[in-house]
């Protein structure tokens, strides 16, 4: 049994981390740091970043599936619910924490709300539940018949 737990953990992760990938090229435009930095920095700062995305979605899916005692987070809402509030209350912390220290600033585009970007407060979540639908619904390959 933990040894399945454990194997979902790092194909969310694996998942997680492509996914945020793409997301962190994506919104990259919307802070100043990324743009002052060579591009060996920039892919450097925006693998470490994917890499710990991932990392927070696996872990925030186990954690919701030891509160609900629930593998498939798409089976209860509860769980559901904890996971995007267990994402978005971590996004909030560590973007409140990195611009007070000045880890990054935002370009004038980024959209604001409570005082963090949009974008990174709701990249766990949104990355999440994609990552969560890829890994626990994806269809099987359906057989040829055999003639």
């Amino acid at each position: 049994m933990k040894k399945r737990l454990m194997k979902v953990f790092i194909i969310i992760l694996i998942t997680g981390f492509f996914l945020n990938l793409g997301w962190e090229l994506w919104h990259s435009v919307l802070y100043t740091t990324p743009l002052s930095l060579t591009l060996p920095a920039y892919i450097k700062l925006v693998t470490n970043m994917a890499l710990r995305d991932g990392f927070w979605i696996s872990v925030f899916y186990e954690f919701s599936v030891l509160i609900t005692r629930n593998k498939n987070p798409f089976k209860k809402r509860n769980q559901m619910s904890i996971f995007i509030v267990m994402c978005l209350v971590f996004s909030f912390g560590i973007e409140t924490f990195s611009i007070q220290q000045a880890r990054w600033k935002y370009a004038q585009n980024m959209p604001i709300l409570l005082g963090v970007g949009i974008t990174p407060l709701l990249q766990l979540a949104i990355t999440g539940l994609i990552a969560l639908g890829l890994v626990f619904y994806q269809k099987k390959p359906t057989q040829t018949p055999s003639i």
